[in-house]
């Protein structure tokens, strides 16, 4: 019985509800638009990846669209002014839901080639049916080791990586916004190392709840 109980009072919880919302969003727009980006993928799965990077990694797990949605209602910016690069982007949903804005340009970054291949044939097939106001762009590889475009930028994360690289991945953003003053956001989702942002001085959060944390860094 308290078993019974305890399983009646999760469904009956806001967060439940919001959950499954999600997982229904989800399952509708990859059906609607002929593309697959639910399916949990295990690191351990990924055997295209050097082990020595995989062991910073954390499994393929789409953002949600709400959640990505709300982010997104943060950014008061001329879209077309600023480039997106999803930091760790798997199958490729980020990517197309950005593209639906109309940004300079989509860069995904993923350090699995069989992902980038997943996301190559999500984006074909979603502009079979739909046009994107975005070029999307793929890089295979590791995300410490992308050149950082000399734009605007909207920089999004989904937990990819632990805090070594992520670490590393910021040092590289903070560097390349120093040399070269320019507007810089930074989304953070599920954000599980977050201080990295919170200490840093170039960084003021602009929203923040547990699920999704927004940043600005405006040297321009």
């Amino acid at each position: 019985m308290a078993d019974v109980a305890k399983n009646l009072l999760s469904i009956a919880t806001p967060a439940f509800w919001r959950q499954k919302y999600a997982n229904w969003r989800a399952r509708r727009f990859d059906q609607r638009h002929g593309i697959e980006t639910s399916v949990v993928v295990p690191v351990d799965e990924l055997r295209d990846v050097d082990q020595a990077l995989a062991r910073h990694a954390v499994h393929y797990e789409p953002s949600t669209l709400p959640k990505f949605e709300r982010a997104m209602r943060q950014l008061t910016i001329e879209f077309s002014r600023y480039t997106f690069i999803d930091y760790g982007s798997g199958k490729g949903r980020v990517l197309l839901l950005a593209a639906r804005y109309p940004f300079r340009r989509v860069i995904g970054v993923e350090m699995s080639a069989a992902l980038n291949l997943a996301a190559a044939a999500n984006i074909a097939a979603y502009e079979r049916r739909n046009p994107l106001q975005s070029r999307i762009e793929l890089v295979a590889g590791d995300a410490r080791n992308l050149a950082v475009p000399d734009e605007d930028l909207v920089a999004y994360f989904y937990n990819p990586f632990d805090e070594v690289v992520l670490r590393a991945v910021w040092d590289k953003l903070r560097a390349s916004i120093m040399r070269r003053p320019r507007s810089l956001f930074v989304v953070y989702v599920n954000p599980m190392h977050r201080r990295l942002f919170d200490d840093s001085n170039e960084l003021r959060c602009i929203y923040d709840e547990p699920a999704v944390v927004v940043y600005r860094a405006n040297f321009s």
